[in-house]
């Protein structure tokens, strides 16, 4: 049956290892089983010669008797096989999905990025219900089939060693060749397998899509994307299904022939009266039970285990995922009385990716509230992810209270630290529950704390049912400012000493930001605060900015030695100003002055660049809607006022490739104002974002009566062009 067949029963056993009596148990059923065929073979033996040569001592009726017991314990044996069966299965599959669930929680974050949605569901849906087929029914059947055989030889020996020995020799043989030489169905199964993956990874992105895929009526584009999934599926499965059946048929003729040649080597035995006919009958029966058994290893046993290995494999690479050694966290967290040292830090998230963080150097102060700012992928939580111990640097070193934050144990670390993410989790559980996340030991007083400190006691009195309130699918569903707050609630609950914050403002309109914000500066005395922001609005009155670009820090101070230096943080706070945005978030307008930033607009006199300025609309996106796809003719220019969008190549496409992000200030389309070109990219929300666009045509109107200004856009343009020629 080959080496791959041997290491999967190698892989079956160590399912069945936290089960020995339970195996034991099955062992000995089979053995009684197995016994009564053979009983009943013997039996026919003693009738035959019976017949040929009645004696009195071996009557008829005591050979029934001895058969009838036979029988009963036999069919008792089977019962309890069956209800042993049953709960080995029940206990092995649920061992395996509970083991899986824990390893879950513990592998790297890499590899829960890198697998995909449909490759974690798949471990929990198809390939552990391959269990019962490849760990379970199908190796106990082959263990059944096994033991048979092994009782059948020495009673084939007694029949006629000659006969035995021919079969022995032959008709295992003629299953291990097949098996041996048939065409390698591994590689195929595990194909099957991951194109499965893919369709489900495919259904999961389309259901969570369901609203932007009906707004724009994507559905076709959907449909065939998952077409293109299933064709991939029907082929893999044709290859792999083909092989297996391929095998399937030829291990059973293999087999029937090779009973057929050993019958008419027994039957030659018996004419030249070498073999008498009762032995040469209970012979016949014997190798019927034997080629049978055989054929179930061939035909069905090993098939499907060749089947479900694919599968048992994916789970023992799940479970065998490495994590940080238990042993080399045992330090005790610190209490964090002087603050946090990041020291020569490199980061990335896959050894494939560049680096996210290239050396970062700084410094946190104990009970400081310090912002780290920069573009997005600049690498700002990244840093909040090495803290956490959601990830581990590549090089350098994180100290908290001077000890090496690679030696502490997490659990007692993040028992100090809150968190809110930019994305608040719902979970299908009331409000209570989300803010608990259904942990015990929160007093009433502990939530009312955390519910006033982060400014979610409108929300909750408001709402029918309070904190009894059922939220998620089947319930309320709060707003994204509601959801940050709800969020921040998480954190302060734990009265934490370290406070980690990212970008839990982003997204937000204005009004809604200011709540927020004004939660997080009332939780400032006696703690930590580390907060990640592109919104330079609010770190006016942090303690410390720490300014990262392109992974490396270029600049440390408080807001006024920042905005007075010049640098690289007056740039950008210059950027994301000139917008008045309403209090909602939905309308928007940009400052004259602000177009001058602009370099289509940079030669403008200032009466031009008032009436432009009043010629701008607005537009509000939801998160991840278009505001335009590639290959749509362009008309329009863009200024990002409030938000980000992310510009997308072939976007809804296998080959779909995130190339940039855009934030406050910054702008895109300039060449559709100018002329009718295809668009090469997609744009696409992040969170809630507001848009100002200026249409070609109002342009045009405006650049119809001021020639002037006509030619200096031009001009600008003309060098913008040759600019972009020159980047290309």
């Amino acid at each position: 049956m080959g080496v791959p067949v041997i290491v999967a029963f190698g892989h079956i056993l160590d399912f069945w290892k936290p089960h020995k009596a339970l195996g034991l148990g099955l062992i000995i059923t089979m053995i009684l089983r197995a016994v009564f065929s053979v009983a009943l073979a013997l039996a026919i033996k003693l009738v035959i010669d019976e017949i040929i040569e009645p004696t009195s001592d071996t009557p008829v009726w005591s050979i029934a008797a001895f058969l009838g017991a036979g029988f009963l314990i036999s069919f008792g044996a089977g019962m309890v096989a069956a209800r042993l069966t049953a709960k080995a299965t029940s206990d092995i599959i649920a061992d395996a999905r509970l083991t899986a669930f824990r390893q879950l929680q513990r592998v790297p974050l890499s590899f829960l990025d890198r697998s995909g949605d449909g490759n974690l569901i798949a471990h929990f849906s198809s390939d552990i219900a391959q269990l019962s087929q490849g760990v379970i029914r199908k190796p106990l059947l082959g263990l059944r089939s096994l033991t048979a055989m092994m009782l059948h030889v020495p009673v084939m020996m007694l029949l006629d060693a000659r006969l035995a020995i021919l079969t022995i020799v032959t008709v295992p043989a003629a299953v291990y060749i097949v098996h041996r030489f048939a065409p390698k169905s591994a590689p195929a199964l595990d194909e099957e397998k991951q194109r499965i993956a893919d369709v489900l990874d495919e259904v999961s992105g389309n259901v969570s899509a369901q609203k932007l895929v009906r707004s724009y009526g994507l559905q076709p584009s959907f449909d065939r994307r998952f077409g293109q999934r299933i064709e991939a599926l029907r082929l893999a499965s044709r290859m792999a299904e083909g092989r297996i059946a391929i095998e399937i048929v030829v291990s059973e003729y293999a087999v029937e022939l090779t009973k057929l040649a050993i019958i008419v080597v027994g039957a030659a035995f018996a004419f030249n009266g070498t073999l008498d006919p009762g032995s040469f009958a209970a012979f016949a029966a014997i190798l019927q039970e034997f080629s049978y058994q055989a054929s179930v290893l061939g035909m069905d046993v090993v098939p499907s285990i060749k089947q479900s290995e694919a599968g048992i494999r994916r789970i023992e690479s799940l479970l065998q995922i490495s994590h940080v050694a238990a042993e080399r966290r045992s330090v005790p967290a610190p209490p964090m009385s002087s603050g946090i040292e990041f020291d020569d830090i490199a980061f990335r998230y896959h050894p494939d990716q560049d680096l996210q963080l290239k050396g970062v150097s700084a410094s946190v102060a104990a009970q400081s509230y310090v912002a780290i700012v920069g573009p997005n992928g600049s690498g700002k939580s990244s840093l909040l992810n090495v803290v956490l111990g959601l990830y581990e640097q590549e090089s350098g070193t994180v100290k908290v209270d001077g000890v090496d934050l690679s030696t502490i144990e997490l659990d007692d670390l993040r028992s100090s630290i809150g968190v809110a993410f930019q994305e608040t989790v719902l979970f299908n559980a009331s409000l209570r529950d989300n803010i608990t996340l259904a942990e015990d030991g929160f007093s009433d007083a502990d939530l009312d704390r955390a519910i006033d400190a982060s400014g979610l006691r409108p929300i909750v009195d408001q709402v029918p049912g309070g904190l009894d309130a059922e939220l998620g699918a089947y319930g309320l569903t709060p707003s994204s400012g509601e959801s940050q707050r709800l969020g921040v609630a998480r954190a302060v609950l734990r009265d934490p000493e370290l406070l980690l914050l990212d970008e839990v403002a982003s997204g937000l309109d204005p009004e809604s930001e200011a709540d927020v914000l004004d939660a997080i500066e009332g939780l400032r005395d006696g703690r930590t605060i580390i907060s990640v922001t592109h919104r330079l609005e609010s770190v006016k009155t942090v303690d410390q900015i720490i300014v990262i670009r392109g992974g490396r820090v270029i600049e440390t101070g408080a807001f006024d030695h920042l905005i007075a230096a010049g640098g690289p943080f007056a740039t950008m706070w210059t950027k994301q100003h000139g917008f008045d945005v309403s209090a909602n978030g939905l309308t928007a307008s940009v400052q004259p002055d602000r177009l001058r930033a602009i370099p289509l607009f940079s030669m403008l006199p200032d009466a031009a660049l008032v009436d432009l300025a009043a010629v701008f609309e607005s537009q509000a996106l939801s998160h991840r809607e278009l505001a335009f796809r590639q290959g749509e003719f362009g008309n329009s220019f863009y200024v990002v006022a409030r938000g980000t969008v992310e510009v997308v190549r072939d976007i809804d496409t296998d080959q779909e490739d995130t190339i940039a992000y855009l934030e406050d200030g910054d702008f895109f389309g300039e060449m559709a104002l100018l002329s009718s070109e295809l668009r090469n990219a997609s744009i696409r929300s992040r969170g809630t974002t507001t848009l100002l666009r200026l249409e070609r045509r109002a342009f045009n109107q405006l650049l119809a009566t001021n020639p002037d200004a006509r030619d200096m856009v031009h001009r600008a343009a003309a060098a913008r062009a040759a600019e972009n020629q020159a980047n290309s």
